[in-house]
């Protein structure tokens, strides 16, 4: 929002004289010069991605409401690859600033997806700009920036168990102790007692919505390879202070490991027949040298675990050599075996490049995400 210059000066005035001169009953922030200088100061959230996700992660997508007494999650990124600043959380309440209704229609939720025993993770992350935990003070306890998750586990089609983070940990139930919303587990955001923000299990209270929309409310979802351009990986690499992105690979394994519990047998976090987004999303083939093939180091890797045979890995009509990258035939993604007789020669690095303009005698023979998620 702009203001001409002596607006500004007007608002320093008034801040200057309510944090000298602060009423018994209030803090020295508090009213309207603090009021005032926020509208100044308004938040503009990054605008949000389309909507690009499978039909299962559309399918078993949690439903929210958010208490009143926090904030609505938000996009984390646009996509020109501009990162949501977050929001102070001192001297301010845990709505404060970050609780229009306009929050809800310009609005994403990210997800990713690992499958593998019979068994599918669908892990959905939230951004939201901060988190109070001791309002209208210095906050020790809150910290800009904030992101939760919530992870649903099926089983040949059927939806088992729901996870729902909290303080870094998950509350984890089968689905036969959830309340949904058809197909949708039913969660809620909400102000844990003195503590932060998180999520909760809805009771049959929580039928009373309290969102501007009055629904248990579903944002625009974006899943791994729903990204443009870049900006995955700008939200990958970006530094969300104590915060942090479940989906980025450094992350995944472990929250599913929290959140599965002992509740998923069989499945395994770290593995994926057909999970982990880009895994061999660029299929090359030199057609004037094997030097012409990009160097482990100059690519983005995503190591996968199997083979038949050290070294090599078969995928798709291709075989990937380790260390010389030359390529065969017949092979099917949805049939490698995970043998680790040895685990040095059995992690087979698959090539995923960031553009071919790093390897100019390459091009791409497969990129089906519906695949190769």
């Amino acid at each position: 929002m702009h203001q001409n210059a002596a607006s500004l000066i007007a608002v320093g005035a008034s801040l200057m004289l309510g944090t000298l001169l602060p009423s018994v009953n209030a803090s020295p922030l508090a009213g309207e010069p603090l009021k005032l200088y926020r509208e100044l100061l308004k938040r503009d959230p990054p605008s949000a991605l389309p909507q690009s996700a499978t039909e299962d992660e559309l399918r078993w997508q949690p439903s929210l409401d958010f208490d009143t007494d926090g904030c609505y999650n938000t996009p984390a990124i646009d996509a020109d690859g501009n990162v949501a600043e977050g929001l102070d959380h001192n001297y301010t309440g845990g709505a404060d600033d970050c609780r229009d209704e306009s929050d809800l229609d310009n609005n994403n939720v990210y997800v990713r997806t690992r499958c593998n025993n019979g068994w599918c993770a669908h892990l959905y992350d939230y951004y939201f700009e901060k988190d109070v935990a001791v309002q209208h003070v210095i906050d020790a306890g809150g910290h800009r920036h904030d992101w939760e998750h919530i992870a649903v586990f099926v089983q040949d089609g059927a939806l088992k168990v729901v996870a729902a983070s909290a303080h870094g940990d998950y509350d984890t139930k089968s689905v036969d102790d959830v309340r949904m919303d058809g197909d949708h587990p039913k969660i809620v955001y909400h102000k844990d007692g003195g503590s932060t923000h998180a999520f909760r299990f809805a009771n049959e209270a929580d039928d009373g919505i309290e969102n501007h929309k009055g629904v248990w409310f579903r944002g625009a979802l974006v899943n791994w390879d729903g990204f443009p351009g870049n900006t995955r990986d700008i939200l990958v690499n970006h530094d969300f202070g104590s915060a942090s992105f479940a989906l980025k690979d450094d992350n995944f394994k472990a929250q599913l490991d929290y959140a599965r519990n002992d509740l998923v047998p069989g499945f395994d976090s770290g593995y994926a027949t057909r999970g982990g987004t880009r895994n061999l999303a660029v299929l090359v083939e030199a057609f004037s040298s094997q030097d012409a093939l990009p160097r482990p180091d100059d690519c983005i890797l995503d190591i996968l675990h199997c083979t038949s045979h050290k070294n090599t890995m078969p995928i798709n009509g291709w075989v990937l050599h380790r260390d010389k990258g030359i390529f065969g035939e017949d092979a099917d993604i949805d049939r490698l075996e995970q043998r680790m007789d040895d685990e040095e020669n059995a992690r087979v690095m698959g090539y995923t490049c960031p553009s071919l303009a790093e390897a100019p005698n390459l091009k791409i023979l497969d990129h089906d995400p519906s695949r190769i998620r």
